[in-house]
C-alpha cells in the first residue's frame, strides 16, 4: 500500500481463501498533505490493524438496501413497487404520493436535492430525516445520486417494522452474520441510513460473502435478482441498481474516499479497501463541530493505476493478475550475506549439525503491491548442480514470511534466514535461486533467477 494513497486496509479473498490482508497507519507524508484543520488528528491513525473499525461512507446505502430486502421477505413491506407514502404519510396527499420504494433505491425519486450527494450536505443537520422527507419534487425522475433518498428508506424500515434501524439490522442481519456494528446518529437520534456503518474489515468481508455465496437464509434470491436485473434497465441507471454499483462484471458497494466492497462473480473474488477515516467524535454523533474534520482527499490509489474517483474497475483488475498478463515485478539481485559463507563456500565442520545463511534479494515492483503466495507457489530453491545425489531443498517465500530491510514496496531489499542441516546436504555444488513453480495467486508474474547464487558445500561433519 503505497505512501500517498491513504489506503489503510486492503483484503483480497478468492475461492474461500484470504490471499491478502494488509493494514497500515497514516504516514507523515500523508499527514502533511491533509488540510491544516485535520493534521492534528494524524497521530490517531498512525497504527491501524484488523481489529479497528472502519466506516462505510456510502457503503451504508447498500446495507440499507439489504435491510429493505429483508423487510420485504418478512412481510413488513409488500414489494419494491409499493408507494413510499404508505409509510411516509407526509407524502400521501400531494404529488409525492406515487414515489415507490424502488425509485428511492435507484436514486430516481424525482425529489429535489439537499445540496448534493456529499455526506457534508447533511452532516450538520439537527434532524436529517425530517429535512429529507420535506423535500419537494424537482420535475423529473432521472437518475440523481442523493443521500436523502436513502435516509428516507431508513425511516420506511423503522415505520414498517416498529424497530429502529439499528435494532432491525442487529436482529435480522448483523447478529446472524456475527457482525458487531456501530451506526452513526444525528443529534436528534436518527440513524444515518445512507452512511456511517462502522465495523471491522473482516466483518465487511462477511457482508460481501452474503452475495458471493447467495445466502438465502438472510435475504431472498428474488431480492438479489432484483438488484442484478435492475442494472442497465430503464428502472436503474447504467451503473446503479437498488443501492449497488456495477462496472464491467464487478458488483460493488462503495463510498466516499474509496471505501470498497467489490465482488467479481466470474473469478469468485471479493476485494475490500478502506481509506483514511477521520471521524474525531468518540460517540460518532454527527454535529456541526465535526464538519471541518470529516473530509479526507479522494483517494483512489494512483499507484495501482487509478485515474479518477470512480474508476474502481481498473483498481480491482490490478489487484489480481490474469494468466495472460506478462507484466510484473522482477527479482533483480540475489546474494548470500551470511558470515558462514566465505568465497561462496559453506563448511560443515565436525560436530556441526546446522548452519543458517541469510539470503537477500531486490524486488522492483512499480505497482507497489506486496507479493503474497498463500499456497507456497514461490520458493527459494537450493538445488544440487554437480550431478551428484542430494536433490533439491525448497523454502516457501512471500512478503509475509520475509523481512523488507530497506526501500519500499516499489523497490526494496528483502531478507530471509534459511536453516541448512548438515545431514541433508552432502559436499557438492549447489545453486540458490528464486523462482515461481506454479500459478502465482498474487501480483508477481515473473519471479525467477536462472543462474541463482552459486554455493559450494563442504561437509566434514561425519
Amino acid at each position: 500500500m503505497s505512501d500517498g494513497t491513504y489506503t489503510q486496509g486492503l483484503v483480497v479473498y478468492e475461492k474461500g481463501e484470504i490471499l491478502r490482508s494488509d493494514f497500515r497507519g497514516i504516514t507523515q507524508n500523508e499527514i502533511d498533505n491533509l488540510p491544516t484543520a485535520i493534521q492534528a488528528l494524524g497521530p490517531y491513525f498512525v497504527v491501524r490493524d484488523e481489529t479497528d473499525f472502519v466506516t462505510s461512507q456510502s457503503v451504508g446505502k447498500s446495507v440499507t438496501s439489504i435491510l429493505i430486502g429483508i423487510a420485504i421477505d418478512d412481510g413488513y413491506i409488500q414489494s419494491l413497487d409499493q408507494p413510499a407514502s404508505d409509510f411516509i404519510n407526509e407524502w400521501q396527499n400531494d404529488n409525492r404520493a406515487n414515489i415507490t420504494i424502488r425509485k428511492l433505491l435507484n436514486m430516481r425519486s424525482g425529489l429535489e436535492s439537499f445540496g448534493g450527494s456529499s455526506i457534508l450536505d447533511l452532516i450538520s443537520l439537527e434532524d436529517t430525516t425530517t429535512t429529507c422527507i420535506d423535500r419537494q419534487l424537482r420535475g423529473d425522475d432521472s437518475f440523481s445520486y442523493l443521500n436523502c433518498d436513502t435516509q428516507v428508506l431508513g425511516e420506511i424500515i423503522e415505520r414498517s417494522t416498529g424497530l429502529d434501524l439499528k435494532e432491525f439490522a442487529d436482529d435480522n442481519l448483523f447478529s446472524i452474520l456475527g457482525i458487531n456494528a456501530f451506526w452513526w446518529k444525528d443529534p436528534t437520534g436518527n440513524y444515518i441510513s445512507y452512511a456511517g456503518v462502522d465495523m471491522t474489515m473482516s466483518e465487511y468481508l462477511v457482508l460481501g460473502q452474503l452475495f458471493l455465496d447467495e445466502n438465502q437464509s438472510i435475504v431472498s434470491t428474488d431480492y438479489l435478482n432484483q438488484i442484478y436485473t435492475g442494472y442497465g434497465s430503464e428502472e436503474g441507471s447504467d451503473i446503479y441498481s437498488l443501492g449497488f454499483w456495477f462496472f464491467n462484471n464487478h458488483f460493488q458497494m462503495r463510498g466516499l474516499d474509496g471505501q470498497i466492497v467489490a465482488i467479481n462473480f466470474d473469478e469468485n473474488i471479493i476485494l475490500l479497501r478502506n481509506s483514511l477515516y477521520l471521524a474525531p467524535f468518540t460517540e460518532r454523533v454527527v454535529d456541526m463541530d465535526a464538519v471541518p474534520f470529516a473530509v479526507a482527499p479522494i483517494t483512489l490509489p494512483e499507484a495501482v493505476g487509478g485515474s479518477g474517483a470512480w474508476d474502481f474497475s481498473t483498481f480491482i483488475d490490478l489487484l489480481y493478475v490474469n494468466e495472460t498478463d506478462t507484466t510484473g515485478p522482477l527479482i533483480t539481485e540475489l546474494d548470500v550475506i551470511s558470515q558462514n559463507v566465505t568465497d561462496n563456500t559453506l563448511v560443515f565442520d565436525v560436530g556441526d549439525t546446522e548452519k543458517t545463511i541469510r539470503l537477500r534479494w531486490r524486488l522492483q515492483d512499480q505497482s507497489g503491491i506486496a507479493f503474497v503466495t498463500p499456497f507456497g507457489n514461490s520458493r527459494i530453491l537450493l538445488a544440487r548442480t554437480d550431478g551428484g545425489s542430494g536433490g533439491t531443498k525448497s523454502w516457501d517465500l512471500d512478503s509475509l514470511q520475509s523481512e523488507r530491510v530497506s526501500g519500499d514496496s516499489t523497490d526494496g531489499y528483502y531478507e530471509k534466514d534459511i536453516d541448512l542441516m548438515a545431514t541433508e546436504h552432502p559436499s557438492g555444488e549447489f545453486s540458490i535461486s528464486l523462482r515461481q513453480i506454479g500459478d502465482l495467486e498474487g501480483n508477481i508474474t515473473t519471479m525467477e533467477i536462472e543462474d541463482g547464487y552459486a554455493l559450494t558445500i563442504i561437509n566434514n561433519s561425519n
